[in-house]
C-alpha cells in the first residue's frame, strides 16, 4: 500500500468516526426531544378531556395538538423513513391511549403521533450523512491531487536514483515549484555531478596509472638493457679471454679486476632498481631509516641539503610503505618542480595523540598547485591512512606539505 492510499485510508477513517459521532448525537437528541414533547402533550390532552369539550378537542387535533391523533383516523400518512429508524424512537410511554366521548355519544381514542418529529430527525440525519459524504469525496479528491503533485518529485528522485544505479550519471532532476522539492533536486544534481566528476577523475587516474606503469617498465627495460645488459656483455667478453690468458698473470689480473668491477656495477644497478621498486631498508630498519636513506641519496645525487627531524613512529609495513611513498613523492616534487636546495622532513606527535609529518622546502613555490597525478596519489595515500594531506605554497617562499594522521 503506497503512501497516498494510507493517508486516504486514515482520512476516511476520521470522517467515518466523525459521521458516526454526529449521527449518534443527532439521534439521541431527536429521541430525547420526541419523548419530551409526547410527555408534555399527555397532561394537556388529559386536561382537555376532563373539561368535557369533545368538539374543541377534535378541532385541535392535528393543529395545536399535532403530537396526538385519533386512533381510527385512516388519513394518517405513512412515515417516509425506514422501519429500523422508526424503531429507534420506541420508549415505554409511546403507546398510551386516551379515550373520550364525542358529541354524538361515540367513543373516540387519542394516541400519540410522533411522525413529524421522527421525519424531521430522519431528514436532519440524511442531510448530515450526505454532507459528510460530499465533504469526504471533496477531501479525498483534494488530498489525492495534492499528494500526487507533492509526491511527483519523490517518484522522479526514485527513477533518477535507479538511473544513477545503472551508471547513467548524466541524469539530472528538473526544477520544481515546491521549495523543498527544489532543494532536493538541487542536492541530487550536485551529487550526480560530483559522482560524474569522480568517475571521470577515476578514468583519468586509471589512464595515468597505466601510462606511469608503461613509463616505469620502459625505464626499467632501458636500465636493464643499456646499463646492466652492457655490463653483462662486457663481462662475457672478458670471461671469453680468460682461457687465453692462463700463462699471462698480468693480463689475467687485469681481466679479473674488470670482471670484479663489472660485478660491482651490476650489483649496484640491481640495488638501485630494487630500491626504486621497493625500499628493502623499510622492512629491515623501519620508516625513519628508510627516509634517511632516501634523503642521503638525494644529497649524493645533487646540490641539495636535507634534514630529518623528530622521533618517528613505528608503523606496520603497509602504513609505513604508504607514508614512505607519500614523502618520497613530496621530496621529488620539491626538487623537480620546486627547484629546492634545502629540504626539511619532520615528524611531530600531536596533542590529540595523532601525528603530523611535514616536508618543507625553500623552492620557488606557487600560487596554485595543479592537482596532477602526484598530488592526487599523495592525497589518496593520506586518505588510505585515515588522514589528510594539505599543501601550502607561496611564490618565492617555498612549499610546505602537511600530512595529519589519527592515532
Amino acid at each position: 500500500m503506497n503512501v497516498i492510499a494510507r493517508i486516504l485510508l486514515m482520512v476516511n477513517g476520521a470522517f467515518l468516526l466523525a459521521l458516526a459521532f454526529s449521527l449518534f448525537s443527532l439521534l439521541e437528541q431527536g429521541r430525547s426531544d420526541v419523548i419530551r414533547e409526547q410527555q408534555a402533550m399527555k397532561p394537556v390532552v388529559e386536561a382537555l378531556i376532563q373539561s368535557g369539550k369533545p368538539q374543541e378537542i377534535l378541532a385541535l387535533v392535528g393543529t395545536s395538538l399535532r403530537h396526538v391523533r385519533l386512533l381510527e383516523d385512516a388519513s394518517r400518512t405513512e412515515l417516509a423513513v425506514p422501519n429500523w429508524f422508526e424503531q429507534l424512537f420506541d420508549h415505554p410511554g409511546r403507546g398510551y391511549q386516551l379515550a373520550f366521548t364525542g358529541s354524538n355519544g361515540e367513543k373516540r381514542i387519542l394516541v400519540p403521533d410522533d411522525s413529524d418529529e421522527i421525519q424531521e430527525v430522519w431528514e436532519s440525519a440524511s442531510g448530515v450523512f450526505w454532507l459528510f459524504l460530499l465533504a469526504a469525496l471533496l477531501s479525498n479528491l483534494a488530498i489525492y491531487l495534492g499528494l500526487k503533485t507533492g509526491l511527483k518529485p519523490v517518484a522522479d528522485v526514485l527513477k533518477a536514483l535507479e538511473q544513477i544505479q545503472r551508471g547513467e550519471l548524466q541524469t539530472r532532476l528538473g526544477n520544481y515549484a515546491l521549495p523543498e522539492a527544489r532543494q532536493v533536486a538541487e542536492h541530487f544534481n550536485h551529487m550526480a555531478q560530483a559522482l560524474q566528476q569522480v568517475r571521470e577523475e577515476n578514468r583519468q587516474l586509471t589512464r595515468t596509472i597505466m601510462n606511469v606503469q608503461e613509463h616505469e617498465r620502459a625505464a626499467l627495460a632501458r636500465e636493464l638493457h643499456d646499463d646492466l645488459g652492457q655490463q653483462v656483455t662486457a663481462m662475457r667478453a672478458q670471461a671469453f679471454l680468460v682461457p687465453y690468458q692462463a700463462g699471462q698473470s698480468s693480463d689475467l689480473q687485469q681481466t679479473s679486476s674488470r670482471l670484479l668491477q663489472g660485478c660491482d656495477a651490476i650489483q649496484s644497478g640491481f640495488r638501485r632498481i630494487i630500491h626504486n621498486l621497493y625500499p628493502v631498508l623499510l622492512e629491515q630498519l623501519g620508516l625513519q631509516a628508510a627516509i634517511q636513506e632516501l634523503l642521503d641519496g638525494l644529497e649524493d645525487a645533487g646540490p641539495v641539503q636535507c634534514q630529518l627531524l623528530g622521533d618517528w613512529p613505528h608503523l606496520d609495513n603497509e602504513a609505513a610503505s604508504q607514508l614512505y611513498r607519500l614523502i618520497q613523492e613530496a621530496v621529488h616534487n620539491a626538487i623537480r618542480h620546486g627547484q629546492a636546495s634545502e629540504l626539511i622532513v619532520s615528524a611531530e606527535r600531536l596533542a590529540d595523540a595523532g601525528w603530523q609529518f611535514c616536508v618543507v622546502d625553500n623552492g620557488i613555490g606557487s600560487e596554485a598547485i595543479a592537482a596532477g597525478f602526484g598530488i592526487r596519489s599523495m592525497q589518496e595515500r593520506a586518505a588510505l591512512l585515515g588522514g589528510d594531506c594539505q599543501i601550502h605554497s607561496q611564490p618565492g617562499k617555498g612549499t610546505r606539505v602537511e600530512v595529519r594522521l589519527a592515532s
